[in-house]
């Protein structure tokens, strides 16, 4: 497509109008969503946080559309003006894309195309550290030894029933993010030794003062749901266990 081609003023200035329009919704909270729930279309199962909330809500959804639509937009506003800047409010990756061919006398030049902005949902499992704590939760989750760990795991069936609980938690969690898709991190005290030097410009680290917790977020709610489930039953007190063979007579 040529930059300055027959029609580029007519094309820009609409796809222009179009993000604009979508950006107003996303600013104002007018998402066009129907006041008579009769008028509304069908909503998929909810999805709930620990905490009550539904994460898959259908301002979520809305909202999630309205920023994919506008990426679409944007990503076409920069196909036909490559010096096109998106609104202040567009979040996005920038990916470096050399794109130069011949098209008669014109060059297509260089550009950039954005990725699609990163909407994330969230949840939170708290880890009962004062429960239990004998039990180093924190090493458990993000210490070197974790995946060394996982070949142990049959040795310790004839150990103190703590210690089998400690070895299938990193078991566990090990391969936790890997199948659930969702990232979890440890947060809250006790999750950063004393003394350690938190964030470069002084501010105290996000969920610094909150008990000690697994913070689980996503691309979607489905995964943070599935994520959620696998680290709340692998927690004290009803752990599974694993099967100690019956002793021989």
């Amino acid at each position: 497509m040529l930059r300055y081609g027959r029609g580029w003023l007519t094309r820009s200035l609409a796809v222009q109008l179009q993000i604009e329009e979508v950006s107003r919704k996303l600013r104002s909270g007018d998402l066009g969503i129907p006041a008579n729930i009769e008028e509304r279309s069908p909503s998929p199962e909810p999805i709930y946080s620990t905490d009550g909330k539904r994460l898959n809500t259908r301002e979520y959804r809305t909202r999630r559309k309205l920023e994919e639509e506008r990426h679409r937009l944007v990503t076409r506003m920069h196909q036909i003006n490559p010096d096109f800047k998106p609104p202040p409010d567009y979040k996005y990756v920038r990916s470096s894309a050399r794109r130069a061919s011949l098209v008669g006398p014109c060059l297509i030049s260089l550009y950039c195309v954005p990725r699609p902005p990163i909407i994330r949902v969230h949840d939170k499992v708290m880890i009962p550290q004062e429960e239990h704590p004998d039990i180093n939760f924190v090493g458990l989750l993000i210490g070197p030894r974790g995946n060394t760990l996982k070949g142990q795991l049959h040795r310790c069936v004839r150990r103190v029933r703590s210690l089998c609980v400690l070895m299938l938690f990193v078991r566990f969690v090990a391969a936790m993010e890997k199948e659930t898709g969702a990232k979890i991190i440890i947060r809250g005290k006790g999750s950063v030794k004393e003394g350690k030097v938190g964030r470069k410009d002084g501010q105290p680290l996000p969920g610094e003062d909150e008990p000690l917790h697994a913070y689980i977020t996503a691309t979607n709610a489905d995964c943070v749901k599935k994520a959620v489930e696998k680290v709340r039953a692998h927690l004290p007190p009803n752990p599974p266990l694993p099967s100690v063979p019956a002793p021989r007579t």
